[in-house]
Parts: structure tokens; C-alpha cells; sequence
């Protein structure tokens, strides 16, 4: 039976969170703007500790409003200009003149980074000081869930660990969900209570238009176009999916200072559980209400996928997040939970193995592909007889989910290490 409708929208809610950059760089941006605000004055030195996996995420990305990659700008923008209260929107506003002041602290060997790996996958401890005091900040297992703070060794907060800590609150454990709820909650629930998921739309689709427009990163999206003059509207959709999606992703990678609705954590995967939904929407010409459904039920579907391996890994969350979208697509062409299933088992069974090699402009080229295939997957599905064995990881949706987070999460293991040693030697 379904559960309790309101908690899918605590769920949604807590997942799909507006975020400025790429949240990997701007969690250790918004630790040390936090760590800033115990301080009485600005910092002289900081300090950042990472997980391997947050450090391989951070080495080669764009922090918004920078034009600079890596963790020791972000760092040095939040603690001495970041919002703390705007969480994952913390370097906000930052101007010119700021930036300058942060890439001269970092010059002047103020900042340092270190990597921890006896730790969970999502860490980062911030410890800044000046010439009073000393104060510290730790989150882990969210990326702007607080474990601790300190201020010259005074523990002032303190909660308990929960590698799922920053999804539930109020408690909610998507690993209870099944496609087949979702689906049904999704379809049945009051339309009136889903209208906020169409904020994703709002920013998503923006920063598809800013990388349209402008040559963020690898123009993954522009390069699409058969004619850059030729808008995308004009293109068929086999085109429209994929370029819109990867523009999306082109211009958050590259310092765009537009924010994207991130999911569980991610913008990229924010993007790709919604503008392949949306590019489909406005050629079909679907309503508001119709798109409001389709998005939570590609958004709290990618969610609760991505529930079942760890936050961070060498698994590519876009392609989860994609199987998502093709049964959500699938319900915004017509067809049934049986066809939605199918879609997602496609998608899984096509881009499974695609790495994640830490956060930068090529992730465009990935969530691109993961678009593609949600179509393709889509488009089989309407097509498909239900009988035709899809074989792979498994021949039923929810196994076919079970078995993939015990492949992320003990099969990928030694891959991520690997992943981190080589990208650790440059």
C-alpha cells in the first residue's frame, strides 16, 4: 500500500534543493563560511579536510562567479565573503573585487586541503582561525547536513551521524519506497501540492538556455545544434533531449552564476531528472499539471534509486537518475506503470557502467548521453511487448534497482580507490 502521501513531499523536498555551482566545491565553500561565522573577525588561515570522493569532485570544476576550479578558491570565497544561511546558494552575489581578495589568500598559502579515507564518502571538516580564535565546522553525510561546530575546542553543536542525514529530516527512509508507490502517489496526489517541483523546471531550463546561448565549458549542448543560428526549438527531439540537457550542465560546470535545482545533492543530476522531462513536455505540449507529476515522479524516483548506494562513489548517478526521467517520459507519452518499468529497466541496462571521474566540464557529455538514452528508453518502451525478457541485472524494476546498489556499493569499491589514486597524482 501506499504510504502516507506527505512523506514522498518531505522527501521531494528535501532532495530537490536549489544549489549555485556545483555542490561539491560550494559544501566547502558553505563549511567555511559557516566555521567564518563563529569568528569575530575574518580568517587569517583555512583549513579543509575532505572524503577522496568529495576531493575528486572538486579538482577540476568551475566555482560560480570565479572563473578559478578547484576546492582552495571555493574555500577562501566562503569563509571570507559566503552567505552562510543560503546553504548551497552561499557564494551568491560574490563580486569581482571579492574573488580577487580570496585568489590572493590562496596565493599567499592561507588555505590548505587534505584528504581523509577512514570516513564516510560525503566529508568535510573546515577549520579556520585568526589571530582570537579557532573555530571548526564538520558535515558529513549531506551536503549542508552539520555534525559538529566548535569555537576554540567547545563542542557548541553536535548531532548524530546518518550517511542519509540530510534526506530525513523529519525522518523519512526512501529505501521503504517502490517505483509502483511512486508512481501511484505521483499520479493520484492533489496537483495543487506538487506545483512547487515546476521551480525545477524554472532553473533548469534557464541555465539550458545560458549554456545555449554562451560557450560554457565544452559547448557539449551547443554542439548538438546541426546550426548554431537554428534555435532549439526548431530541432527534432532526438536533438531537443539530449542538447538541452547537456546546455543545462555546459553552463553550471563552467561558472555559470545561475543556480540549478539540484537532487539528492547533485545539480548535474538535478538536471537530468529534469530536462529531458521538460524538453518532452514542451513538445508534446503537455499542461503545468501534467508536468508537475511527471517531474516529481522522475525527481523522488531518482531519489529513491540513488537511495540504495552511497552519496558519492564511481558510479555515475546520472544514469539512474535518467532511468528516472524514460519512466517519466513514458507516463508524459501515454503509456502504462508496466511501459514506465520497462523504460527504467532500459535505461539501466544501457549506461550502467558509465564512471564517475570527479566533477568537471565532461560531465555535460554524460548527463547528454543519460538524456539520449532516457529517450531511446522511452520510445522503446511505448513500442515493447511486456514479455520480452530485458535480461542483464535483473528482469523486474525493483531487483534490477537492489542489484545495482550492491553493485555501486560493494562491486565499485576498489574502481573508486583506483579512480582517486590516479586523479590523486596529478
Amino acid at each position: 500500500m501506499p504510504q502516507n502521501t506527505s512523506q514522498y513531499l518531505r522527501f521531494l523536498r528535501e532532495i530537490a534543493k536549489p544549489a549555485l555551482g556545483c555542490t561539491d566545491p560550494v559544501c566547502a565553500a558553505y563549511a567555511a563560511s559557516q566555521a567564518a561565522r563563529l569568528l569575530e573577525n575574518k580568517p587569517s588561515k583555512v583549513e579543509i579536510t575532505v572524503s577522496k570522493n568529495l576531493f575528486k569532485n572538486v579538482l577540476d570544476v568551475f566555482v560560480p562567479g570565479t572563473g578559478a576550479v578547484g576546492m582552495p578558491i571555493a574555500a577562501a570565497c566562503g569563509a571570507l565573503f559566503g552567505k552562510a544561511e543560503l546553504k548551497l546558494q552561499c557564494l551568491q552575489g560574490i563580486q569581482k573585487s571579492e574573488v580577487e581578495t580570496a585568489l590572493a589568500f590562496v596565493e599567499q598559502g592561507r588555505v590548505s586541503i587534505n584528504t581523509r579515507t577512514d570516513c564516510s564518502p560525503l566529508y568535510c571538516h573546515a577549520v579556520l582561525q585568526n589571530d582570537a580564535h579557532t573555530a571548526e565546522v564538520l558535515i558529513e553525510g549531506g551536503y549542508t547536513q552539520i555534525i559538529s561546530e566548535k569555537l576554540d575546542g567547545k563542542e557548541l553543536l553536535i548531532k548524530a551521524r546518518d550517511d542519509h542525514a540530510e534526506i530525513s529530516e523529519p525522518k523519512v527512509d526512501p529505501r521503504t519506497f517502490s517505483i509502483s508507490d511512486i508512481y501511484n502517489f505521483c499520479i493520484t496526489c492533489e496537483v495543487e501540492h506538487l506545483g512547487f517541483i515546476l521551480e525545477a523546471r524554472d532553473l533548469n531550463k534557464a541555465l539550458s538556455e545560458e549554456g545555449q546561448k554562451y560557450k560554457f565549458g565544452l559547448q557539449v549542448g551547443r554542439s548538438m545544434l546541426e546550426n548554431e543560428a537554428i534555435n532549439v526549438t526548431d530541432q527534432p527531439l532526438s536533438v531537443k533531449v539530449p542538447s538541452r540537457s547537456a546546455a543545462a550542465s555546459d553552463a553550471r560546470m563552467g561558472g555559470s552564476t545561475l543556480p540549478a535545482m539540484s537532487n539528492y545533492g547533485s545539480g548535474n543530476q538535478g538536471i537530468a531528472a529534469t530536462m529531458p522531462v521538460v524538453a518532452l513536455a514542451e513538445h508534446l505540449g503537455t499542461d503545468d499539471d501534467q508536468l508537475a507529476r511527471a517531474l516529481c515522479m522522475s525527481h523522488i524516483g531518482a531519489g529513491y534509486i540513488k537511495s540504495h548506494y552511497p552519496p558519492l562513489s564511481a558510479y555515475c548517478g546520472n544514469s539512474a537518475t535518467c532511468a528516472a526521467a524514460a519512466g517519466a517520459m513514458v507516463y508524459l507519452l501515454g503509456g502504462s506503470f508496466e511501459q514506465s518499468c520497462y523504460a527504467i529497466n532500459s535505461v539501466l541496462a544501457d549506461i550502467s557502467g558509465m564512471l564517475c571521474d570527479g566533477a568537471k566540464a565532461s560531465c555535460a557529455l554524460k548527463v547528454g548521453s543519460a538524456a539520449s538514452s532516457a529517450l531511446r528508453a522511452a520510445t522503446i518502451a511505448m513500442k515493447a511487448s511486456s514479455s520480452i525478457n530485458m535480461g542483464g541485472i535483473a528482469d523486474e524494476v525493483e531487483t534490477t534497482i537492489l542489484n545495482l546498489g550492491k553493485i555501486v556499493t560493494a562491486g565499485m569499491a576498489q574502481t573508486d580507490g583506483m579512480i582517486f589514486s590516479i586523479m590523486a597524482e596529478r
